[in-house]
């Protein structure tokens, strides 16, 4: 996972800071192209949610 860039989330204590990761909309694992057009900015918890959704939770 690569940390694309990190914007600010508005809270009760002003702004807090939310990591965003670069993701293959299709993922490249299931033929995916490698291209521009193929990422999408999702913050780091929705990242991780799609990509269990894809693939499932792994044990570690």
């Amino acid at each position: 996972m690569v940390a694309a860039a990190s914007v600010g989330a508005r809270g009760d204590g002003g702004l807090i800071p939310v990591p965003l990761d670069a993701d293959h909309a299709g993922p490249l694992a299931t033929g995916g192209a490698d291209t521009d057009g193929n990422v999408q900015v999702l913050c780091r918890g929705c990242h991780q949610l799609k990509t269990n959704t894809e693939f499932g939770a792994r044990v570690s």
